[in-house]
């Protein structure tokens, strides 16, 4: 199991991208839908400010990163 305080929230497209022309953070980045719960090794180690492209790719190849059922099925679909 996983305890609580090993969970991160990631944005699924990062805030360091998602900037306008005075580098302020795009309002639609912070939305539920841009965020995932991981572990916090997994999303230092791995995903941490990567493109949801090769956020994928990382997933969808090391299916052990995918701790919680939700995102096996986002992954998956």
């Amino acid at each position: 199991p996983v305890a609580k305080t090993d969970i991160e929230i990631e944005h699924w497209y990062p805030r360091s991208k998602a900037r306008d022309e005075k580098n302020r953070v795009l309002p639609w980045c912070n939305n539920i839908g841009n965020l995932i719960a991981i572990t916090r090794k997994v999303n230092q180690n791995k995903l941490n400010a990567k493109p949801p492209q090769e956020k994928y790719e990382i997933l969808i190849n090391n299916p052990q990163y995918c701790t919680f059922h939700h995102n096996k099925k986002f992954i998956k679909d």
